[in-house]
C-alpha cells in the first residue's frame, strides 16, 4: 500500500493492488455493473451498483470500484504472499458520474477526472513492480497483460506565426517560437511553410489541454514572458495609442499618498478582488443591471459580477472583523469599478473607499459619542489637505446608499472630490453589517489637477503671503501649535456657536466679508462673521476641533507611553546597581581567601580562587557598561518626556 501510494504521488499515476490468491479463476474484467450487485469498499462501506458504474471484476463478483476505490474482499493484508498489480486510463467522464452517484471522492478518482497520462500507465506499472522487488523483495512475473484499444499518437497542433502576432500584440521571431515551446516538451513537427508562416507541432501526450493554436500561443507568451507584451490601448477599429505613462504614474503617486495618509489616520488597507455576488440596489447604477458585467462562467455565485462601487466589499469587511470581536474597524480601499455603458467596452475607473464602524475604546477615548459624524468627515477633510487641496466647500448630498439627510458631497473648482454620509440600513442588512457605520468614496481625480500657485513677494508662498506656514521639524513645537490652536477654538466656541454645515441644511456666505464663512441661519444680516486669517477659524468648525483633540490625545499617549518606558529603565538601572554592589562584595570576599589561601601556601586551591576573582571582575566590568548604556538611554528619554 505504501509502494502504490507513493507512485501516485510521484507519477500522477492511481495503481490497485488485488490479492491474488482472492481474485476467483484466471481472469479480471472491465465491465458495468449489473443492477442488484453490491461492494463492500476497502473503507468499510457497503454500495449498491447500478450499471452506470464501472467495476473490476473476476468470474463470479466485483472487486473494485474502476479508477474510484478498491473492495475489502480482495484487498491486501497482512498474510498475502501475491498480488496482482492493475494500472489504467479510465474515461474522466464516467468516473465523475459514478464517483457523483455514488457520493465517493478519492485521490483515485480526482486524478481519472483530471486526465492521466496514457503512456505512463505502463511507467508506473514498472515503477512498483520495481520498487516491491526492492523494499519486499519481491519476484516479479514476467507475464504482463498490456490492452490498450483505440491507441491515438500524439497530438499535432498548427501554430500560425502572424496570429501570434495579432493576439500577443508583437512579433516573435521563428527560432524563438520553437524554442519557448520545445522548453516545454513541445517539438515542431512541421517547419514553417506558405504565406501566413505557418508550423505543426507535436504536443506532448500529459498535455491534454493542449488542442488549437490559441493554445500554444498562451504557451509562447507565457516562456518569453507577458512583461514583454507592450502595454497599448486598441480602439474598436484596431487602431492603437500607447498610454501616456506620465499620466499613469501620476494617478499611481496620488493613490499611494492617500492611502499612506488614511493610514496615519488610523485606517487599515484593505485588499480584495473586483469580482462580487449580488450587487445592492443601493449601489446599482442608474441603467440598473443593463450596466453590470456579468461573468459567464463564474466559480461561484459569489464571483459573478464586476463590481460597480467599492461600498459593498468595505463594509463586507468590516462586518466580518466585527463578527470575530472587533471593537472598532477603520477600513481603505482603492479599486476599480466597472460599466458596462457605452458599449462595447463599457467604462472603468478607480475609486477609494473608507468606513468606519463600531465604538471607540473608552480607555483610549473616553466621552466619545456614539455618533461619530464629524470625527469621520475630519478625517476625510484631513485625507484632502494631505494632498494640497485647501479651497473646498460641502453641500447636501443625495444617494440611496446614504441614510436620508446624512449625505455630504465635497468639491472644488465645480469638481466633486468625494461624497460620505451614515450608511444606509438597507445598504447594511445586504452586507450584514448590523452596526451603524459611516463611509466615503473619493474619486482619484481629487489630486490630480494642478495646485501649482505663482511665488513671490505677491503670490502663494511669497515672503509677503499672510497664510505661510514656516516649516518647524520638532514634535515640541508641532504640539504647542496644536494646543494654540485647540484653545483657539475652544475659546471661539464658549463665546459664539461655530456652525458646521449640516447634512440636508442650507448655508449662506456672508456678504459683508469676502470668503468669510456664514455663522448660523442669517449670517450676512447683522450676524458676527469670522474671517480664518483674521481669527485663526477653520471652516471645518467643530469637525476640526475633534481631529485637533484627537492629534493631541494621541501626543499625550506617546508622553505616557515614554514615561512608563522610563520608570521601567529607572527600575532596571536601580536593579543594576543592586547587582553592582553585590559583585563588590563578592571581590572583597574573593580577596581576603585568596590572602588567606597564600598564608596557608594551598596552591590549587588559590589557583581556583583566581580563577573565579578573574570571571567575577570581567561579569563586574560588563554590568558597569549596560549600566553606563541605561544612563545613556535614559537621558534620552528624559529629554523626550520634557520636551
Amino acid at each position: 500500500m505504501d509502494v502504490t501510494n507513493y507512485v501516485l504521488r510521484t507519477h500522477g499515476q492511481p495503481i490497485h493492488a488485488f490479492d491474488a490468491s482472492k481474485v476467483g479463476g484466471s481472469e479480471i474484467l472491465v465491465r458495468r455493473a449489473r443492477a442488484g450487485e453490491k461492494l463492500t469498499l476497502l473503507d468499510g462501506r457497503d454500495v449498491r451498483l447500478h450499471p452506470g458504474v464501472l467495476v473490476i471484476a473476476d468470474r463470479s463478483k466485483p472487486m473494485a470500484l474502476a479508477g474510484i476505490m478498491g473492495g475489502l474482499e480482495t484487498g491486501v493484508t497482512e498474510s498475502t504472499t501475491s498480488v496482482i498489480l492493475e494500472s489504467a486510463q479510465f474515461s474522466p467522464e464516467l468516473t465523475r458520474e459514478a464517483a457523483r452517484s455514488l457520493g465517493l471522492d478519492t485521490d483515485a478518482s480526482q486524478r481519472f477526472i483530471q486526465g492521466v497520462d496514457p503512456p505512463g500507465v505502463a511507467i508506473a506499472l514498472d515503477e512498483t513492480a520495481r520498487l516491491l522487488a526492492e523494499t519486499a523483495s519481491g519476484k516479479p512475473s514476467e507475464a504482463v497483460a498490456d490492452l490498450w484499444p483505440g491507441k491515438h499518437p500524439p497530438r499535432v497542433v498548427p501554430l500560425r506565426r502572424k496570429r501570434l502576432a495579432r493576439l500577443l500584440g508583437f512579433d516573435v521571431d521563428r527560432d524563438r517560437i520553437v524554442d519557448a515551446l520545445k522548453t516545454l516538451e513541445i517539438h515542431l513537427a512541421e517547419d514553417w511553410k506558405g504565406p501566413d508562416e505557418a508550423a505543426r507541432f507535436t504536443s506532448p501526450t500529459y498535455r491534454r489541454d493542449l488542442e488549437i493554436e490559441e493554445d500554444l500561443i498562451e504557451e509562447v507568451a507565457r516562456v518569453v514572458g507577458y512583461d514583454a507584451i507592450p502595454r497599448r490601448v486598441t480602439s474598436v477599429a484596431g487602431a492603437s495609442l500607447p498610454l501616456d505613462g506620465a499620466e499613469e504614474r501620476g494617478g499611481s503617486v496620488i493613490l499611494t499618498r492617500l492611502i499612506q495618509a488614511a493610514c496615519g489616520l488610523g485606517f487599515d488597507e484593505l485588499l480584495s478582488t473586483a469580482l462580487v455576488g449580488e450587487i445592492p440596489a443601493e449601489v446599482l447604477p442608474e441603467k440598473g443591471a443593463e450596466d453590470l458585467w456579468e461573468v459567464q462562467n463564474p466559480m461561484s455565485r459569489e464571483l459573478k459580477h464586476l463590481r460597480t462601487s467599492i461600498l459593498p466589499g468595505l463594509l463586507q469587511a468590516a462586518a466580518r472583523n466585527l463578527r470575530q470581536g472587533a471593537r472598532e474597524v477603520r477600513l481603505v480601499e482603492s479599486g476599480t469599478v466597472f460599466r458596462s455603458s457605452p458599449p462595447p467596452l463599457g467604462t472603468e475607473r478607480i475609486e477609494i473607499g473608507l468606513v468606519l464602524v463600531g465604538t471607540p475604546d473608552p480607555w483610549t477615548e473616553p466621552g466619545a459619542t456614539a455618533d461619530r459624524y464629524l470625527e469621520f468627515k475630519g478625517a476625510i477633510e484631513s485625507l484632502l489637505g494631505a494632498l494640497g487641496i485647501d479651497s473646498r466647500k460641502s453641500g447636501p448630498y443625495h444617494e440611496r446608499c446614504w441614510s436620508g439627510g446624512t449625505g455630504l458631497s465635497v468639491s472644488s473648482d465645480g469638481k466633486q472630490l468625494a461624497r460620505l454620509g451614515q450608511v444606509a440600513p438597507r445598504l447594511a442588512a445586504a452586507t450584514s453589517l448590523e452596526r451603524p457605520a459611516w463611509a466615503a468614496v473619493l474619486r482619484r481625480e481629487a489630486g490630480s489637477r494642478d495646485r501649482r500657485r505663482p511665488r513671490g513677494p505677491a503670490g502663494r508662498g511669497g515672503r509677503d503671503d499672510p497664510t505661510r506656514r514656516r516649516k518647524v521639524p520638532r514634535e515640541r513645537e508641532a504640539v504647542r501649535r496644536l494646543r494654540g490652536r485647540a484653545a483657539r477654538i475652544g475659546q471661539e466656541e464658549s463665546g459664539v456657536r461655530v456652525g458646521v454645515p449640516l447634512p440636508g441644511a442650507h448655508t449662506t456666505r456672508s456678504g459683508s466679508r469676502p470668503g468669510g464663512p456664514g455663522i448660523g441661519p442669517r449670517a450676512g444680516h447683522g450676524s458676527r462673521c469670522y474671517s480664518k486669517r483674521r481669527r485663526g477659524i477653520d471652516r471645518r468648525g467643530t469637525a476640526l476641533t475633534m481631529t485637533v483633540i484627537a492629534e493631541l490625545d494621541h501626543l499625550e499617549r506617546k508622553i505616557q507611553a515614554a514615561a512608563k518606558t522610563l520608570d521601567r529603565l529607572r527600575g532596571e538601572k536601580r536593579d543594576l546597581e543592586r547587582e553592582n554592589r553585590e559583585l563588590r562584595d563578592r571581590v572583597r570576599t574573593l580577596e581576603n581567601s585568596v590572602g588567606k589561601e597564600k598564608s596557608a601556601d594551598w596552591k590549587p586551591r588559590l589557583h581556583a580562587l583566581e580563577q573565579e576573582r578573574t570571571s567575577l571582575l570581567d561579569e563586574r566590568r560588563a554590568m558597569a557598561r549596560r549600566v553606563e548604556e541605561m544612563l545613556v538611554k535614559l537621558s534620552v528619554l528624559e529629554k523626550a518626556v520634557h520636551a
